[in-house]
């Protein structure tokens, strides 16, 4: 129930709004994937809470904290969720938006590493 580290998120909240980045904070629902989400597992994730849905995070996380190692998670929301808008997702708009955000989240984890 506490996989991430406080000290480590704080840090890096702390970092990207000295670089101008807002992060924002929510509960990161997943699924077995290799496939994007359905429109119904979008509908029922987001009522039991969760604010977006990915195919990855959650098992490196549980291996990561079950090895003893202190986690930091920072996710790129690359598009809405399935169902939510009249478009499917399309893997060459998601690989877009993430290649977009390289510089930025690779600047921010130098920093946290740097300062851990």
């Amino acid at each position: 129930s506490q996989a991430y580290n406080p000290e480590l998120g704080a840090l890096a909240d702390a970092l990207a709004a000295s670089q101008g980045t807002q992060l924002g904070r929510g509960v990161y629902a997943a699924v077995r994937g290799p496939s994007y989400e359905t429109p119904a597992e979008v509908r029922m994730l987001g009522k039991m809470g969760g604010h977006v849905v990915g195919m990855s995070v959650v098992p490196e996380t549980l291996a990561a904290v079950h090895a003893g190692m202190r986690v930091l998670v920072i996710a790129v929301v690359s598009n809405p969720g399935t169902g939510l808008t009249e478009e499917p997702p399309a893997h060459d708009q998601v690989t877009a938006v993430v290649g977009r955000s390289a510089a930025r989240l690779g600047a921010l984890i130098e920093g946290v590493v740097q300062q851990w």
